[in-house]
């Protein structure tokens, strides 16, 4: 039998035990685009009232604007982020893809987790190493005066408690009886965004048909996954982890547990981004 023989039926076991591994999932193939999680996932965002119209940028890190606008993809499926969760990302990731193309001059686009929840929006585009300049003194950063400034419209009227980008405080918690952690988002915080729709803005400058069709089309993808939960009590969240922003089933019920200590890993945990990365199929 030849070499190439030989290759070719190994890499087809390899895919079929892939498969036999998570049922009804498939193997995802990465994002085109720029990597993702690979440094400055997150920045500072601030806004200017420029004459044209506001204009969002984002320099620095900080927690504000997800720099490459896409989700991550685990490439297998897990108890967090199933097959549903799987072929939403690919249809999202695809939209704001296309949607990046679009880009007006000198704009680029990007994920603001804004005051009133997460938002796509048009940034002023950097130059890839430039340094990072003073704000100018007319510079809004108060996350509240800039969803004012922009106009910012939570998904169906949604209101979002708990600031900059998000409602709650992802954690994750032992579940003794399936032998996993499993995400839970009951306390304050900013990472867990328990809503699953985008919010739009009123400011053409940054946020224009383009962008409200993108919006349009992912929500509408949201909602359906939303309505596919794996077991009852689960919820449909994007949370906004070091790696960057992943879809995720999460339990506002606490685990089976048994006579020993509840065993909870928090984002001030060191083990908190490995432990996400296993949890989610990222490793």
């Amino acid at each position: 039998m030849s070499r190439s023989v030989l290759m070719f039926a190994g890499i087809a076991v390899a895919l079929a035990s892939a498969q036999t591994e998570a049922p009804g999932a498939r193997t995802i193939a990465r994002p085109v685009g720029p990597a993702i999680g690979a440094g400055d996932t997150y920045l500072y965002a601030y806004a200017t009232p420029d004459p044209q119209g506001p204009t969002i940028h984002c320099k620095g890190p900080g927690i504000d604007c997800v720099a490459v606008a896409r989700l991550l993809q685990p490439a297998r499926a897990t108890h967090a982020h199933d097959a549903t969760l799987q072929e939403a990302t690919v249809r999202i990731n695809q939209i704001l893809e296309q949607a990046e193309r679009a880009a007006p001059r000198g704009k680029t686009l990007c994920l603001y987790r804004s005051a009133r929840g997460p938002v796509l929006v048009w940034r002023a585009a950097e130059p890839r190493g430039a340094a990072i300049a003073a704000r100018p003194a007319n510079a809004v950063s108060n996350p509240e005066a800039i969803a004012e400034l922009l106009g910012i419209e939570p998904a169906r009227g949604r209101t979002v408690a708990g600031g900059a980008g998000g409602t709650l405080e992802a954690e994750l918690v032992w579940n003794d009886l399936m032998k996993h952690y499993q995400w839970r988002c009951v306390n304050p915080g900013n990472n867990c965004v328990i809503h699953t729709s985008l919010a739009s803005a009123r400011s053409a400058s940054v946020f224009d048909s383009t962008l409200a069709q993108a919006t349009e089309q992912i929500n509408s993808i949201l909602e359906r996954a939303a309505a596919r939960p794996p077991q009852p009590g689960m919820r449909l969240c994007l949370m906004f982890l070091p790696a960057g922003p992943v879809l995720t089933w999460t339990s506002s019920e606490a685990p089976a547990q048994s006579m020993g200590r509840q065993r909870r890993v928090t984002a001030a945990d060191p083990e908190f981004d490995r432990l996400s990365r296993q949890v989610l199929g990222l490793e």
